[in-house]
């Protein structure tokens, strides 16, 4: 099988492009020659910028393959410019969407049920593109296949609702020094959590699967945990008590303007889905890892890998100034953090643009 990913070697991606490897796929990526991630004789590089359609023209030529999955398509616009240049090259495109183009609602959310969850911009994009496909579909050179992960985490992820978009280590980082951490609400809110190497099978399992032309799949796994319960989990591995400040929501919105949107209609709520439709797809896909587990190895990876181990001086100024400001433990804020603060409003809007690709 021939498999091209699109943003192949993100957090979401990579174990799914691991697995293809693994399986012996022909595995295609396409960047712009700075990740040569993966090594074997079925993984191929293209170089170029699947966003500029003259380069992603010409880097793949005459080529063509048996299913394209696309991460990074976060914008109505941006798809149909995928669309145009995978034109008569593939049998099958896997859209990732998102869980979240469900509203807010009570009870277990399944395939089938109303989206639309337009008051934040990211999830109002993915349902603009879902649309689109279904609308088109008769007009596509290919079959389509629309997946939903909700939260998900690898080795490099930790799974939290106000965590920096820079570094997910600084979060251990200010545990294990005893610097405050936010929290949306009381923190008590569930939410359901995926590990990538248990997404990857099921993503996988749909390719070339004619029961997945057409439909979607909510991808999520079996566990679900609070926001406190993941908290508990880094304490225990850490060997150290974190000092939470609880910050109503709305409150919280408004010092975080740019994260308004992914906390009020996201992480401030509890989440449970439905997986039934891809369990009897693909009953292979199940849940390896509980969150205890999966949690506790990527706290484990990111305290023995130096290498990412970042400080993100901008989001520490965030955090400290909030904290001080809103919990009874008190934090030190330096005239230095103030400053950074008020430079990070801006900084941080740009760098969560570009960390989830939303262009407008």
């Amino acid at each position: 099988m021939k498999v091209l990913l699109i943003g192949g070697t993100g957090t979401l991606s990579s174990d799914t492009t691991q697995l293809c490897i693994n399986r012996g796929f022909d595995v295609y990526l396409i960047n712009r020659g700075h990740k040569n991630t993966y090594k074997g004789s079925n993984v191929h590089y293209l170089i170029g910028d699947i966003n500029q359609f003259d380069s992603a023209w010409k880097t793949l030529k005459d080529e063509s393959f048996d299913v394209v999955v696309d991460y990074l398509v976060y914008t109505l616009e941006t798809l149909k410019k995928h669309l145009a240049i995978l034109k008569n090259r593939a049998r099958q495109y896997i859209f990732i969407s998102s869980a979240t183009v469900y509203p807010i609602q009570d009870g277990v959310v399944k395939e089938g049920d109303t989206i639309g969850n337009d008051g934040w911009v990211y999830a109002k994009n993915k349902r603009f593109c879902e649309e689109y496909l279904r609308k088109n579909a008769k007009d596509l050179t290919f079959q389509y296949t629309i997946v939903r992960p909700y939260i998900t985490y690898d080795r490099k992820r930790i799974p939290f609702p106000i965590i920096s978009k820079k570094s997910c280590w600084n979060l251990l980082y200010r545990i294990s020094n005893g610097y405050p951490i936010l929290m949306p609400g009381d923190g008590n809110q569930k939410v359901t959590l995926t590990s990538t190497i248990d997404f990857a099978v099921g993503i996988v399992g749909l390719f070339m699967n004619q029961d997945a032309y057409g439909e979607d799949f909510n991808i999520v796994g079996d566990s679900v945990a609070t926001w406190n319960e993941v908290v508990g989990v880094i304490e225990k591995k850490l060997g150290k008590k974190a000092n939470i400040v609880y910050v109503e929501t709305e409150k919280l919105a408004d010092k975080l303007p740019v994260l308004a949107g992914e906390i009020i209609y996201d992480k401030a709520n509890s989440h449970f889905f439905n997986n039934e439709k891809i369990k009897r797809i693909v009953p292979e896909f199940r849940t390896t890892l509980d969150v205890e587990t999966g949690i506790g190895r990527t706290v484990d990876y990111l305290m023995s890998s130096k290498e990412i181990q970042i400080v993100d001086e901008y989001w520490n100024a965030f955090e400290n100034v909030l904290c001080n400001k809103y919990g009874e433990i008190g934090c030190k804020v330096s005239l230095k953090q103030r400053w950074q603060y008020f430079k990070a409003q801006s900084k941080l809007a740009i760098r969560v643009k570009k960390a989830l690709k939303i262009d407008n």
